[in-house]
């Protein structure tokens, strides 16, 4: 589903310009409410669009595998760091 932000501001009761402020500047004072109104109008989670989905998942696993998942992560981007310098 391809929306406008016209469309997605009407969905979620806001104006264009108001809506296009959420989606271009910091939206760290959002209220979770049009944050959740946001989520729902393009089918996803806050967690998707506020870059912290993967906090949840990480939060339910046990120490030994937030270690696990830690030093993998570091793994990545180690190596991640190196395709970009050559």
């Amino acid at each position: 589903m391809r929306l406008s932000q016209k469309q997605v501001a009407s969905l979620i009761g806001r104006t264009q310009q108001s809506y296009q402020i959420l989606e271009t500047k910091d939206t760290s004072f959002t209220k979770p409410k049009t944050l959740e109104k946001i989520a729902k109008v393009l089918d996803t989670t806050v967690e998707y669009l506020t870059d912290t989905e993967i906090l949840p998942m990480y939060q339910s696993l046990t120490e030994e595998n937030k270690q696990k998942a830690l030093e993998f992560i570091r793994t990545l981007t180690d190596s991640s760091n190196i395709s970009q310098d050559n």
